[in-house]
């Protein structure tokens, strides 16, 4: 699913390996659960390789777990997509239902 996304893209270098469709934290490494985001990986990186991250838009995102269509998201500790539950900040919303480790549309903001 390379080049599914619309939105803005910048290249980061990555301080973690980080595969397709997982978040990538502010600072560049895998974000720590419920915190903010800089984006989406476009493609897989490996630790300190530059590569595409979706910044806001729509994008393909990694499900962490089950979640429905419209329901507000946050990352968990793996970079992955979860159900926003009442805590932790809302990074985006679902286009469509998730499941465990299944790329879904994403509405980063």
């Amino acid at each position: 699913m390379y080049g599914q996304f619309f939105g803005t893209v910048i290249t980061q270098v990555v301080t973690d390996a980080i595969s397709q469709g997982m978040a990538v934290g502010l600072n560049g490494a895998l974000p720590s659960a419920g915190e903010a985001i800089l984006g989406v990986a476009i493609v897989a990186l490996d630790d300190n390789e530059a590569g595409a991250v979706c910044t806001n838009g729509v994008v393909y995102a990694l499900a962490g777990g089950s979640f429905s269509a419209k329901g507000a998201l946050k990352v968990d500790g793996a970079g992955k997509f979860i159900d926003q539950g009442g805590s932790g900040v809302i990074v985006g919303y679902a286009l469509e239902a998730g499941s465990a480790d299944k790329l879904v549309r994403v509405k980063l903001f």
